[in-house]
């Protein structure tokens, strides 16, 4: 007989979540179904960041969870960083070869920057007399010394 995977008790109430939303606007209020549906989501968030810390105090040969673990795991999986506990978190995650995709606007940057110094490159070197400039094919290419 299997045991099936039970779900997580509730780690955050109803009156919890009301009060969080009365803190954005005391002025609104949620729907019951939406009110449930955010008491899942949270108990399986907090459920989930606190599995995923426990496996990185274990991973350190730890029996106790610390903050840098708890910020760890949620910065890894969600990608969320928590004002004022995170400065160390980018140092750790480097160290753990967890690379960023830069964004497009940085890529095109950097795109934008190479080509520029290859063509000051191209043009000091043409000053200089080391590309030859009357080949057939019409690119510069570099004489041999």
């Amino acid at each position: 007989m299997q045991s099936q995977p039970q779900a997580p008790a509730q780690l955050i109430s109803l009156s919890q979540i009301r009060k969080m939303a009365s803190v954005i606007d005391p002025r609104e209020k949620l729907d019951a179904d939406l009110e449930q549906m955010l008491v899942e989501v949270a108990t399986d968030f907090l459920a989930d960041a606190g599995t995923q810390a426990l496996a990185l105090a274990q991973h350190r040969g730890e029996d106790t969870v610390n903050v840098d673990d708890v910020m760890l795991a949620i910065d890894r999986k969600y990608h969320i960083k928590v004002p004022g506990f995170n400065q160390d978190i980018q140092t750790v995650s480097a160290k753990a070869g967890v690379k960023k995709m830069p964004t497009r606007a940085h890529a095109g940057a950097v795109q934008a920057i190479r080509a520029a110094a290859v063509a000051e490159d191209k043009k000091q070197r043409k000053k200089k007399g080391e590309l030859d400039t009357g080949s057939s094919s019409g690119r510069g290419r570099r004489k041999r010394v």
